[in-house]
């Protein structure tokens, strides 16, 4: 006795008994077959395994009316098939379409009939074809011996057809007692697959909700007319990340990040992609500047009171909040001249490099640095999460600020 039977994956099929009913028990007597079969049990193999299996969708766009207008004009209005009326769903069997059609693009429909005796013998269309010939359907295969499929022939799949995949179907979530994928003859107590993401795989999309009914059914035969595709972690940095942190120069991040200058370029550019960790700093070091920069503009946002681990948490909502309210600042030469920088320019001038080299060159022996000056924060310009009175770290400051403060030690602490 079957105590609970999945629906999965036929739930998009019609009851083959009687296809006006919303009774499922015909999946029932499936999975009865099919645990017959794999104990060795006595069966009984229903008497509809070879009809059609076919599904019903309802007629929501032009698009799914427009091969039935033949059908249409032949016939009076209230004959013809209209919006939000249903049609029949037929699916090609494996290399039963006609000579020349292309899989990627061959849907037959036709118009829906409640007996189910008649479905073999309906005209049928292409849905992504308006304008081309009808066809007939059967579900045997067609006997090459006797020469070529006809053009107006195609073998759909059969309540058969459906069983044998299903039984053959593995199991793609799971994996096998041995903890191997699951494989189509996999059988045994089945266990959770574990499963290694590489992030220059990962891609960002949206729930597979889009036309849900029309997947099922089988009308769409691309998963990408359907499936919102938001791009890679690098679509991510050059949406938010890199706008925020626009006014950080090349040579700021790559001494806070210890990696080349030329490095950073790349990863502006989209030329390489960054590593887990340097992303993650990336991020991290954008919610610090937008917050700052919401902060120095006195912008009320919901972070305010909130300690600087909830934004960091958020950092989606923060930076597109900043982007959103947030007048982008231009970036500025970080020898502390003041300069403007323009697109993909590091310096204002050659000798603002020169001047960055030599700041960066190992002291004299026997030279004697200077002290560090000690930045106190007044309530309009402290950092997020900073108290009044005490010393911040200067890669939370306001860096125009510091650089007019003593532009000669703007690189101090980075």
């Amino acid at each position: 006795m079957i105590d609970k039977n999945s629906e999965h994956g036929l739930g998009h099929l019609l009851n083959p008994t009687d296809p006006e009913s919303d009774d499922r028990d015909w999946i029932r007597h499936l999975w009865t077959f099919i645990v017959a079969t794999v104990i060795g049990a006595d069966r009984v193999e229903p008497d509809w395994l070879d009809r059609p299996a076919l599904g019903r969708i309802t007629i929501s766009s032009p698009t799914m009316l427009q091969p039935l207008a033949t059908w249409n004009e032949t016939r009076p209005y209230a004959q013809q098939i209209k919006p939000y009326n249903f049609l029949l769903v037929a699916h090609a069997a494996p290399l039963g379409h006609p000579p020349g059609a292309d899989p990627e693009k061959f849907t037959l429909i036709a118009p829906y009939s409640a007996d189910a005796t008649l479905w073999a013998g309906l005209m049928w269309r292409n849905l992504h074809d308006p304008h081309g010939p009808t066809y007939r359907i059967t579900t045997e295969d067609w006997d090459h011996t006797l020469g070529g499929q006809p053009a107006d022939l195609v073998v759909v799949t059969s309540y058969r057809d459906v069983l044998h995949r299903y039984m053959r179907h593995p199991e793609a979530k799971s994996a096998g007692p041995e903890g191997n994928p699951c494989r189509h003859d996999t059988t045994g107590l089945l266990g959770r697959r574990q499963v290694h993401l590489t992030s220059g795989n990962l891609h960002h999309i949206g729930k597979e909700a889009n036309k849900i009914d029309d997947v099922q059914a089988g009308t769409v035969t691309a998963l990408d007319d359907v499936v919102n595709d938001y791009g890679t972690p690098l679509d991510i940095l050059a949406a938010l990340v890199w706008p925020c942190i626009a006014t950080l120069s090349n040579v700021d991040i790559a001494a806070r990040f210890d990696v080349a200058e030329r490095t950073v370029a790349r990863w502006r550019r989209k030329d390489a992609t960054p590593r887990d960790r340097h992303v993650q700093a990336l991020i991290m070091l954008a919610v610090d500047v937008a917050l700052d920069h919401l902060n120095r503009a006195a912008i009320d946002h919901p972070w305010c009171d909130l300690p600087l681990a909830a934004a960091r948490r958020d950092w989606r909502t923060v930076l597109a909040f900043h982007l959103d309210r947030h007048e982008p600042e231009q970036p500025r030469c970080p020898c502390g001249c003041g300069a403007p920088l323009r697109p993909r320019q590091n310096y204002a001038t050659d000798a603002c490099r020169k001047r960055i080299v030599r700041r960066s060159a190992p002291p004299t022996p026997g030279a004697t640095a200077a002290p560090r000056p000690q930045t106190q924060l007044t309530p309009a310009s402290r950092p997020h999460g900073a108290q009044v009175g005490t010393a911040a770290p200067i890669d939370s400051l306001d860096m125009s600020r510091t650089r007019a403060a003593d532009p000669s030690r703007c690189l101090v602490g980075w």
